[in-house]
Order: structure tokens, then C-alpha cells, then sequence
């Protein structure tokens, strides 16, 4: 199977993503936090993960504000196309096969979809074959019980659902229900055993009662006169005392009634007057519109801004004034101008005079000359400054257009608001929400109140004991009527309290002993037929036990038969398992290790070393980066026995960063190799793979 596209939404690090793969290698490159893990996620999820899964772990991959996820993959198979859809959202997943109306969406067979077309329909047994994390390349073992079902699946052809293990299961679990101790939940032939027992109690116990039971007829007619006559003398004084007893108990009893009624009927007033007052808040709540608490905070933090901001337009007015003012105050520029022509023309005339006519003319230009300098000096500084002048008042202009703007703004986001809920002014906004916000905690202290009122009880409960009050005092006043108060010394009643309770003793004691010899005459009439039931039970009792035991012998050797075949099949396949990574091994380490085995049960692994002569466990003297190669190997070696024609996919994030250069090369032509037979999604932040790959991608 061959994974063609990609859709990811709201998936980690991907709002929306979507990416095309192609045969052979696809390189897919990112720096450090780029997205790789999460792509490798998002695949996993999408193939295995049901979209109703409430995992932790799921909804931690969602992106950060998001509801959930949707993801799809665009699949192909032989001439097939499918596409897969999840949407983690809606709890709703459907797949599909493309130009056709056969699709799919329960769980069942989403899981027969993925066997036939992936090979596999286990997250784990993916994640421990095809799936390769770096971080997690020596992770089969956590798999292996599953790996086992597989690979013994794929020499029985059976079906995952009646490979070995369940049967042995089956019938350890039978062996347990009928063979299991203890006294909490016993076993089958524990409870036969138990049952046994009592039945042979009540055999000897039945047997012993019928040869006593006769001689109890003559003492059971003596007896019965003698209650007779004891019932009549306590059914008369038991009458007479109750009625003392029962005058003075509705005496106490009315004042407790009443005390009660007068209790309850005050709770019952004071939760209506509550129920009254809430009414009334909630009746001016509900004359107000609904505010939002962001609104009122919004809105009077903009009318702050408003006043601050009228303030600063003013204070600009009142300085863009001044420098008008300052600005006219520059006048009679002109003047000194002419003053300045005219000075000029008298200090060249003096000049020209003192050169042509007389020489003494010279101190005159030379007086002008000097009036000339200060002339110039005093227009340059007056120019100057109503340049800097002209330029503020600008400036203060725009200011004060930034400002106006600025405060349009403002205001138009308060119009907005109060438009919203309707009033003309934040202040009046306010004052409403306080009104709201008042009469809201008006009605939470009502509440707390009617929940003291109430102490845990519901009012219809406390409805329902007035009531049930009322009418007990409506009674016991009635019963006080019809049997009148009685007065009696508290020695006389206890007198007769005791008299009453002696002839009750003895009544009871007559009419135990009356019991007790009528069921052992009811016992001798019925006897012999219950004593030769409980002799039935009793070998229907040692027939079962002796069928149990017969049956729990045949499971056990069952169980043992099945056990013994599947270390045989087992055997078969690790015998494959380890050529098959023996091979890859040996092309990957350049023939320095190239034997191995696989233990039948963890799939932990020893290497043959050559310069040791020695097998080595995978904690033994072996780098890191041996260790993973030979799981790299067990894994590519997996897919094949495991997954068998279904050509799916391999991930691989980064597996090759403990690999030294040969062997990372080594490890490339391997995977060129193993290319033309599946599609290989390479995750990698490293440019050194850019030359292999058939498809880049980079995140």
C-alpha cells in the first residue's frame, strides 16, 4: 500500500497542510521543531486512531484553540485508490474507495480495511514494524505478545481472532473458573466441595431430629393452652397501657408537632418572600439589555481617552495661537528691507566718491559698510525666525488634525458601543451595568440565603414536611380528642410497663417453644422425604465433581498440546525472523555481524560475534548505534513476514544518527534497494539524503 496524500487541520504545528508522496524514497526535510514528528502523528492517527477517542494524548496534539482535528489520507493499493477521513471534531470517520460506492465507517471494518490492504490492524504491531522513530527504533518488544499472534497467524493462516494464544487463554481462564480457591469467589468444584459438605451436615442433623421428634406431640398440646391463656391476660393490660402511654405521647408529641409547624411555616414564608425579591431583581435585569463587561471596560477607558484627548487638542489650539501671535509679531520686514537697498546704494556711492573724487569720502562707505553688516545680520535672524515659526504652526496643525482624528475614532468606537445597547452616553452605560451588576448580587445574596433557608433540602421537600406536619398535628389532636387526656402516676405506669413486658416475655417464650415443636412435628411429617432429597443432591453433587474433574484434566493436556505446537510454529517463524535480519545485518555492517536470534517470547535479541566466538546479549559490550542497527534490521525483516504482499509504507524518522558513515551508507543502499518494493517516507533534518530521494519535500 502506498500513501499518496496528505490533508492535516488544526494537527500540531498545522493549521492546514497538505503534501503529496511519491514511489520510492520521499525525503520529507525540516529543521528541529519543523513539524516532522508531528507529520509521523498525524499518519498513525489517521490510519489507527478512532475519531470518538477521548485519549489525553490526542487532544494534546490538537492545535492550541482549536476544537479538534481533520485529517485525511489519500491511499493506494495494487489498482486501487482509497481515501481515508477523520475528523476528530464530530467523532465522525469514513473510508472510501475511489470511482465506486463501497465505503466504510465502524470500527470493525476500518480494522478489516487495514488487514487486507496494510497488513496489519494493530497500532502497536505498526509502530514496532513499519513505523521507525529514532528515539524509539528498540521498541519491539513492548509489541512482542501481539508480533508473536502475528507471525504465528501468518504460518497457521489463521485469523488473529483464533491464533494459539487466545485458545490457551480460553481455556486458562475455563481452568481457573472451575478449579480457583478462596472463599470470595470459589472455583466450580471448590463450591461442589462446599456444597457437599453442607448437604452432609443436614443429612446427620435430619437424621438425628427424627428420632427425637415424637416425643415432642404430648408437649406441644400443653404448651399451646398455656399461651392461650398467657395472650388473653397480656392482650388486656398491653390494651390498658397503651392507652396511658398513647395520651401522654400525643400530649409530648402535639408540642413538638407544633413547634415544627410554627418552624416550617416560617421557612416556607421566608423562601417565598425570597423567591418574591429575586422575581423583582430579575424584572429589572431583564429591563436592561445584556451587557458585555468588555464593552463597559472598553467604553469607559475610550471616554478617558476622549477627555485626555480633548484636552491635548485644546492645550494645541492655545500653542498653535501663541505662534501666531509670536508670527504677527514679526512686522516692518519691509522697511528694513528698503533701509537696507538704500544703505547699499549710499555705501557704493561713497565707494565710487572716495575712488573718483575725494578720499575722505572712504569713511563714509566704510560707516554704511557697517550699517550694511547689521542690517543684514538683524533681516537674516527675523527671517529666520518666522521660518521656524511658519514651520511649528505647521506642525501644530497636523498635530492637531492627528489629534481630531485620533478622537473621531475613539468616539465613533463609543457611539458603536452605546449603539449596541442602546443609550446615549458611557455614563449612562455604566450607571446601567452597576444597576445590573447591583441587582445580580442582590440575587446571589437572595440565593445564598435561600440556600441556608433550604439547609440541603429542596423547597418541594420542605414543602412536603409541612405538610406532612400538618397533617401529623391535625391527627395527633384528633387522637387527643377521642381518647382524652389521661392522668396517671409515672410509678403506676411504670408498674404496668412492667407487668406488660413479663407477660411478654413469657408469651414469647411460649410461643418459641409452640415454634420449635411444631416445625420438628412439621420436620417428622416431611422428614424422611427431605432427608432422601438431600441423599439425592448429595450423589448428583459427587457426579458433577467427578465431571469437572474429567474436564478440567482434558483442558489441562489441551492446553499443554496447543502450548507445545505453538513453540513448534514459533520456532518456524523466528527461524525466518533471524535469516531474514541476518541478511540485512550482514549488509549493513559489512559482514562484520551477520547471526542472530530472537528469544521466542520477549523477541529480545543476542548477536554471534566473531571476534568473541560468543553470542552477546543487547546490553553487552554492542554500541548504540549496533543496537540499533539490529533492530532497524528486525523491523524491515517484521514488515516483510508480518505484512507479507501488502507492500505498506515504511516511516522512518531519522533513523541512522548513531550510524557511523560507512554504515549509514550502507544503510542508504539497503533502503535504495528495499525502495523498489515499498514506499519509503524518510524524515530527516540533514541534507546529506537529498540525493537519494525520488520526491523532497521540505517543512
Amino acid at each position: 500500500m502506498r500513501l499518496d496524500k496528505i490533508k492535516i487541520n488544526n494537527f500540531g504545528k498545522f493549521g492546514d497542510f497538505f503534501a503529496s508522496f511519491s514511489d520510492g524514497i520521499n525525503v520529507i526535510k525540516g529543521v528541529n521543531e519543523a513539524g516532522k514528528s508531528t507529520l509521523v502523528d498525524a499518519i498513525v492517527n489517521g490510519l489507527f486512531t478512532d475519531a470518538k477517542s477521548q485519549k489525553k494524548s490526542l487532544k494534546e496534539r490538537f492545535r492550541w484553540g482549536s476544537e479538534g482535528a481533520k485529517i485525511q489520507l489519500d491511499l493506494s493499493s495494487f489498482d486501487r485508490e482509497y481515501v481515508l477521513n477523520k475528523d476528530f471534531i464530530d467523532g465522525q470517520q469514513r473510508g472510501s474507495e475511489n470511482n465506486s460506492e463501497n465505503s466504510w465507517e465502524s470500527k470493525d471494518a476500518w480494522q478489516n480495511f487495514l488487514e487486507t490492504n496494510l497488513g496489519v490492524s494493530d497500532e502497536g504491531v505498526f509502530n514496532s514494524t513499519a513505523c521507525i522513530r529514532q528515539d524509539e527504533i528498540d521498541s519491539i518488544t513492548g509489541s512482542s505478545k501481539e508480533l508473536r499472534d502475528k507471525l504465528e497467524s501468518i504460518i497457521t493462516g489463521g485469523h488473529e481472532e483464533v491464533v494459539a494464544s487466545r485458545v490457551i487463554d480460553e481455556l486458562s481462564k475455563r481452568i481457573s473458573e472451575i478449579k480457583k480457591g478462596g472463599s470470595k469467589h470459589p472455583g466450580i468444584l471448590k463450591q461442589l466441595e462446599v456444597e457437599a459438605e453442607d448437604l452432609k451436615y443436614e443429612i446427620d442433623k435430619l437424621s438425628r431430629e427424627l428420632e427425637v421428634a415424637e416425643v415432642r406431640r404430648g408437649e406441644l398440646t400443653e404448651v399451646t393452652s398455656e399461651l392461650e391463656a398467657v395472650h388473653n391476660e397480656f392482650e388486656e393490660k398491653k390494651e390498658l397501657l397503651e392507652k396511658y402511654k398513647s395520651s401522654l405521647n400525643a400530649s409530648k408529641e402535639k408540642v413538638e408537632l407544633e413547634k415544627a409547624y410554627d418552624e416550617l411555616k416560617k421557612r416556607i414564608d421566608e423562601l417565598s418572600e425570597s423567591e418574591k425579591k429575586v422575581l423583582e431583581y430579575r424584572k429589572v435585569i431583564n429591563q436592561n439589555p445584556e451587557i458585555d463587561q468588555q464593552d463597559v471596560s472598553r467604553c469607559a477607558s475610550l471616554a478617558g481617552d476622549v477627555k485626555y484627548l480633548e484636552t491635548k487638542v485644546r492645550d494645541l489650539d492655545d500653542d498653535l495661537a501663541a505662534l501666531q501671535e509670536r508670527l504677527d509679531g514679526i512686522s516692518g520686514l519691509g522697511l528694513f528691507a528698503t533701509l537696507n537697498v538704500i544703505n547699499f546704494l549710499l555705501m557704493a556711492g561713497c565707494g565710487i566718491g572716495a575712488y573718483l573724487f575725494d578720499i575722505r569720502l572712504a569713511a563714509g562707505a566704510g560707516a554704511f559698510f557697517l550699517t550694511q553688516v547689521l542690517l543684514q545680520v538683524f533681516l537674516w535672524k527675523r527671517y529666520s525666525e518666522r521660518a521656524s515659526l511658519k514651520s511649528q504652526i505647521r506642525f501644530t496643525e497636523i498635530r492637531i488634525e492627528e489629534v481630531k482624528k485620533k478622537n473621531d475614532s475613539y468616539q465613533a468606537e463609543i457611539d458603536k458601543i452605546l449603539k449596541k445597547y442602546g443609550y446615549s452616553s458611557p455614563t449612562e452605560l455604566q450607571e446601567s451595568n452597576s444597576k445590573i451588576e447591583e441587582h445580580k448580587k442582590k440575587i446571589e445574596k437572595e440565593a445564598t440565603h435561600y440556600e441556608e433557608l433550604l439547609d440541603g433540602k429542596s423547597k418541594k421537600s420542605v414543602q412536603e414536611e409541612y405538610d406532612r406536619t400538618t397533617r401529623e398535628l391535625a391527627v395527633v389532636k384528633d387522637r387527643l380528642e377521642y381518647i382524652g387526656d389521661v392522668i396517671i402516676s409515672s410509678e403506676k405506669l411504670e408498674e404496668m410497663e412492667k407487668e406488660v413486658s413479663s407477660l411478654s416475655e413469657k408469651k414469647i417464650q411460649f410461643e418459641e417453644k409452640k415454634s420449635l415443636l411444631s416445625q420438628q412435628l412439621q420436620l417428622t411429617e416431611g422428614g424422611w422425604e427431605q432427608l432422601s432429597a438431600f441423599q439425592e443432591r448429595l450423589e448428583h453433587n459427587q457426579t458433577m465433581h467427578k465431571r469437572y474433574e474429567d474436564r478440567l484434566n482434558v483442558y489441562r493436556v489441551t492446553a499443554s498440546l496447543i502450548e507445545e505446537a505453538r513453540k513448534d510454529i514459533l520456532k518456524t517463524t523466528a527461524e525466518l525472523l533471524e535469516r531474514k535480519v541476518g541478511e540485512y545485518l550482514s549488509t549493513i555492517t559489512s559482514g562484520r555481524y551477520e547471526k542472530i536470534r530472537f528469544d521466542r517470547s520477549t523477541l529480545d535479541f543476542h548477536v554471534f560475534s566473531p571476534e568473541k566466538q560468543d553470542w552477546l546479549a543487547s546490553g553487552e559490550v554492542l554500541s548504540r548505534g549496533t543496537i540499533d542497527q539490529i533492530y532497524l534490521c528486525a523491523r524491515l525483516a517484521l514488515v516483510e513476514l508480518i505484512m507479507g504482499d501488502t507492500n505498506p509504507f515504511i516511516i522512518m524518522d531519522d533513523p541512522f544518527v548513531h550510524f557511523d558513515p560507512e554504515r549509514t551508507q550502507n544503510a542508504i543502499n539497503l533502503l535504495k534497494q528495499l525502495s523498489k518494493d515499498y514506499q519509503i517516507l524518510f524524515f530527516t533534518n540533514s541534507d546529506q539524503y537529498d540525493q537519494y530521494a525520488n520526491n523532497l519535500i521540505e517543512l
